[in-house]
């Protein structure tokens, strides 16, 4: 038997590694689709329009878009001292949405920094807020509209935390943590703002000194039936935040043809967009909604494990992660900052098309969506 030689910690084996390999973005589908019909599809904005064309920033997002990744946008030179070997590494664009790249490294960059120097090592709990689909429209397009959503959210939640720590303890003061973010998009590319919330599972407690570090007390996640409490409460706070804004009631909705519509024939657009919101159309409350007299209050039905729904309000809260279970932790952490386009399933079809794969297949047996260019 002949024995193993010695190594020196200062020498590392890279048999079998490979050198860097500059990625290809104009191989997607993504980025070819783009630079062959965006400005088409800008041209025909304007003219659908009457001159009125895609946002400024959207359209310069998709210029820099093309560049990402390309020597001819820029690059740094990066040069080897021991072997002398050059690399040129081009520069990113650095832009939201569309490109895949540059939010797939935001999304691994933010996900150490949360894990590593954020989030403590407690136990964490997601909570995911889904809205009734009347009132996305109003909080996509509004975005101070949604963050004040978000913040009467957040607040939904931090009182069922300081609840039972004040049923369990007879603690009046706990305080809570928590990161969100604001999702756009669903796993069919569909416009869907929702909210991932991830909370410390327990609250915060200083005691009656001031210089007592606080000590955190877990606290036991919710049940079935206080999913329902919260489901309503949450739905009660939101309504009534957005009602005293006077920016939305419910039952409103969007009709991405009522303008063509009263072109056309004014009077019975008026009166079947009125009918369509069950809105009064005329008189002293015009705009305002029907009157409506219900049995009893609304009410939340079960969805599932920790899950609820209440008039279009679906909560959701069986993901926890232990105080030990950082990786879980990260892959959560990534999961809620992913990107909305994942390059790996996408594909150009040959008349053009794109199919974009689901991660999962639906219920109705759909595999996939094909999007026009």
């Amino acid at each position: 038997m002949s024995a193993t030689p010695a190594v020196s910690p200062e020498i590392r084996n890279f048999e079998g590694a490979h050198g860097y390999a500059q990625r290809q973005p104009q191989k997607t589908a993504a980025w070819q689709t783009v630079q062959l019909h965006w400005l088409e599809y800008e041209a025909q904005v304007e003219q659908a329009h009457d001159g009125h064309g895609v946002a400024a920033f959207v359209s310069a997002a998709m210029s820099k878009f093309l560049g990402c990744g390309m020597h001819t946008s820029g690059f740094a030179r990066v040069r080897c001292k021991s072997c002398g070997d050059d690399l040129l590494l081009p520069f990113s664009c650095k832009q939201r949405g569309v490109c895949s790249s540059c939010d797939g490294r935001r999304m691994v960059e933010l996900s150490a920094h949360l894990v590593d120097d954020v989030v403590p090592d407690v136990a964490t709990r997601q909570w995911v807020l889904t809205f009734p689909h009347w009132l996305r429209f109003r909080l996509a397009f509004d975005a101070k509209l949604l963050t004040g959503a978000l913040g009467v959210w957040i607040k939904t939640v931090t009182s069922w935390y300081r609840k039972q720590a004040r049923q369990r303890w007879q603690i009046a003061d706990g305080q809570c943590a928590s990161f969100s973010v604001v999702q756009r998009f669903g796993d069919a590319l569909v416009l869907n703002p929702h909210i991932h919330t991830v909370f410390c599972d327990g609250v915060w407690f200083a005691g009656d000194g001031g210089d007592i570090e606080p000590e955190f007390l877990e606290l036991d996640g919710p049940t079935d039936d206080e999913m329902l409490e919260i489901c309503v409460d949450a739905r009660r706070r939101i309504l009534r935040w957005l009602v005293r804004k006077g920016v939305v009631q419910p039952g409103e909705q969007w009709d991405e043809d009522q303008e063509l519509l009263a072109e056309i024939d004014p009077v019975r657009a008026w009166s079947t967009k009125a009918a369509l919101l069950d809105r009064v159309s005329i008189g002293k409350r015009a705009g305002q909604l029907v009157a409506r007299l219900r049995e009893g209050p609304v009410q939340a039905k079960k969805m599932g494990r920790r899950c609820a729904m209440a008039d279009g309000f679906n909560i959701h809260a069986n993901v926890r992660i232990g105080p030990m279970g950082r990786d879980a932790l990260e892959r959560l952490c990534r999961y809620v900052l992913r990107p909305a386009l994942c390059s790996a399933r996408l594909e150009l079809l040959d008349d053009g098309r794109i199919l974009a794969r689901l991660k999962r297949r639906w219920s109705d047996g759909t595999w996939a969506k094909v999007f026009e260019p």
